[in-house]
């Protein structure tokens, strides 16, 4: 796996880059461009920020109180299900611009942490499945990651394009 410094560099690029897509295609059309870019870009700082936080800060007080494994909530498996029907609703039914963009940045930088394990299946299985009781199989991480990223397109297509 690549280091912490560099994903998270990384992760605040995705950000950024999102941010001047949201501008760029989403902003344009509505006439308060500076505002809803604005607080797009916030909401994409929060969501690194919770993710940083909830790695570097919550996940040793989880260790504090007894937790066994080493947790990070935010990338837990029952978390990243919940983000797909959050997202949907986010898309569907929200016209929150900080919303979607924390959103949009939790989603974005949780895949990318996956990409960047790449094929080591072990790191993948204690990082994001830990709450399994079984290791599961490189082809079940590869399609697990393939659904994410599926998924990912289709907000990409619904935030930005359509």
């Amino acid at each position: 796996m690549k280091s912490p410094n560099f994903v998270i560099v990384v992760q605040v690029i995705v950000a950024l880059l999102a941010s001047a897509a949201y501008y760029f295609f989403v902003a344009r059309l509505g006439s308060s461009v500076w505002l809803e870019a604005t607080l797009f870009s916030i909401g994409s700082l929060l969501g690194l920020a919770l993710l940083v936080l909830d790695q570097k800060v919550f996940a040793a007080r989880y260790a504090e109180q007894g937790v066994q494994k080493k947790i990070v909530m935010t990338r837990s498996l029952l978390f990243v299900m919940a983000l797909i029907p959050l997202g949907i609703f986010l898309l569907t039914s929200s016209g929150s611009a900080m919303g979607m963009g924390v959103y949009f940045s939790l989603f974005s930088s949780i895949l990318l942490e996956m990409l960047f394990l790449g094929g080591d299946t072990n790191s993948f299985n204690a990082t994001f499945l830990s709450q399994l009781k079984v290791a599961v199989s490189a082809e079940q991480v590869q399609l697990y990651r393939g659904g994410l990223l599926f998924f990912w397109l289709y907000l990409v297509l619904q935030l930005f394009v359509f």
